[in-house]
């Protein structure tokens, strides 16, 4: 039950990331990622209903430990998606003001829900038989952690809300990145001298060029890592790259052409030199 349960959660990921480098913005990124995820949780929810847990430990291990990783990604990307479809336009204050609204939000559930957070965090263990087993009466928590889970079978008195807490954690460090990488650009001199551009090819040709770039030892003659140019790229195109090593890793696996954004950028190149006017 338990290796199952883990290899459904490592496929997902691994579709996830394939999401996150072809998707055109982080709007599209999450819709796809929201219906990837739940795909999964019914995968999950197919072996599990097939199967009867060995003893009490086990039973915990999956409420504690798989289940939550699962609901947590659906949540999180659902509060993504909600943050930024209401994200306002204009100045770096008005962006600013915003997504720290929505990091003090966070910041006030963890602190209304300490002892779950310190539990969690402490890796307690002396309440599992009662957080994360089917048999016993549900917790009061202080949230409304929403249903996600109608099936009471398929859930404990605490797996949901732990969910929750893992969710927000990593919506905690995606809006600390995107506070940073706001300010960082609006603080840049050169934004009244040039128009924003905005990426709208795939993460994975901008990875290509990228170590292209660093292959070619162009920036800083040569002494610079690859993550400080990467990082340069996601600060002038506000885009995230994500574990830009993988996408180059599945570069590197391409059966026939190691180079495909690069040889259509020839093509264009050449295609435009050749014509008349190429102003």
């Amino acid at each position: 039950m338990i290796p199952k349960s883990s290899a459904i959660f490592l496929e997902l990921n691994s579709k996830l990331k394939t999401i996150a480098s072809a998707a055109e913005d982080s709007l599209e990124c999450c819709r796809q990622s929201i219906k990837t995820v739940a795909e999964s949780k019914l995968e999950l929810k197919a072996i599990y209903d097939d199967y009867n847990f060995k003893d009490t430990e086990e039973e915990i291990e999956f409420f504690k430990n798989i289940k939550p990783k699962f609901i947590a990604k659906l949540i999180y990307y659902k509060k993504i998606y909600a943050i930024e479809s209401r994200r306002p336009l204009g100045s770096e204050k008005v962006q600013r003001d915003y997504l720290n609204q929505e990091f003090d939000k966070l910041t006030q559930f963890f602190h209304e829900n300490y002892f779950l957070y310190d539990y969690f965090r402490q890796k307690s263990v002396y309440m599992d038989t009662k957080m994360y087993t089917r048999d016993n009466q549900p917790l009061e928590w202080k949230f409304d952690s929403g249903c996600y889970d109608t099936d009471l079978a398929f859930s404990t008195s605490t797996d949901h809300q732990l969910a929750v807490l893992l969710a927000n954690e990593s919506i905690q460090d995606y809006l600390t990145d995107k506070i940073t990488k706001l300010e960082s650009w609006f603080n840049n001199p050169l934004q009244y001298k040039i128009t924003k551009l905005k990426w709208t090819g795939t993460n994975s040709q901008l990875v290509e060029a990228i170590y292209a770039f660093y292959a070619a030892k162009v920036f800083n003659y040569g002494k610079v890592d690859i993550k400080e140019i990467v990082a340069y790229f996601e600060l002038i195109f506000d885009i995230d790259l994500g574990k830009f090593y993988g996408v180059f890793n599945e570069i590197k696996t391409r059966k026939k052409n190691y180079t495909i954004f690069l040889d259509l950028l020839k093509e264009c190149l050449l295609k435009k030199i050749q014509e008349k006017d190429y102003n």
